[in-house]
């Protein structure tokens, strides 16, 4: 996946507004003075997970696409942005083969929540080799 499909899915994600209530429906309706009751959204943790990398992959866009004068600065950017992508690699990995592992799941739901960590881990080194390369231009543009 381009950083721009990815960017512009992180706009959308970011369009979202999520109301969120301490109080009951009563409470919240007289505080506001309003009647009007919005939608109440759950967010999985496969979402959350992929916002993140939504998220990151559109910071790192805009970290490569702004024009610096500094050119090592930018490289330790795109470093710390290896390193960080790398990290979540491996925990990634290790939540993988801690759901192997776990004895209280069934075999179905080890293979759907397998899946959904493999999919993200796909992204990921996807966005990792992205990473990569963009730093191996930058660094040869250099000499």
């Amino acid at each position: 996946m381009s950083i721009q499909a990815l960017t512009s899915q992180s706009a959308f994600v970011d369009s979202l507004s999520v109301k969120s209530s301490t109080g009951t429906d009563a409470e919240t309706t007289a505080a506001s003075g309003t009647t009007d009751q919005g939608d109440t959204v759950s967010i999985s943790e496969e979402a959350k997970v992929l916002s993140g990398a939504l998220s990151a992959a559109s910071t790192s866009s805009t970290n490569t696409a702004s024009a610096s004068d500094d050119s090592d600065d930018q490289t330790s950017e795109a470093e710390q942005t290896i390193e960080d992508l790398q990290e979540r690699i491996e925990k990634l990995e290790q939540e993988i083969k801690e759901i192997e592992d776990d004895d209280k799941l069934s075999d179905d739901q080890k293979q759907v929540q397998t899946q959904n960590k493999q999919s993200e881990l796909m992204q990921l080194q996807g966005q990792l080799l992205e990473a990569q390369s963009e730093l191996t231009e930058s660094s040869s543009s250099e000499s």
